[in-house]
């Protein structure tokens, strides 16, 4: 089975930017080899990507204690006006 670059963790893909969103390019860098390389081509160094991710987790709580803040102001907001 080939490991290609576009599923490895070295590699990071190229956006462009479009009308409402980024989409991703055939094309990225490898952290461990400094040179563009297209998503289909194959190296030696290939890693398998982390599952964890805590940046994002983080991301997700900070919101959710902010939702909860402005779920109590509503609520006491709809209470004062019984």
């Amino acid at each position: 089975m080939e490991k290609y670059c576009w599923s490895c963790g070295n590699f990071r893909p190229f956006y462009t930017k479009g009308f409402c969103c980024f989409t991703k390019t055939d094309y990225g860098t490898c952290s461990l080899r400094t040179h563009v390389k297209e998503k289909h081509e194959t190296c030696e160094f290939w890693r398998m990507r982390p599952h964890s991710y805590p940046v994002k987790n983080a991301v997700i709580v900070r919101s959710l204690e902010e939702a909860l803040v402005h779920i109590a102001a509503i609520k006491e907001i709809l209470e004062d006006k019984k």
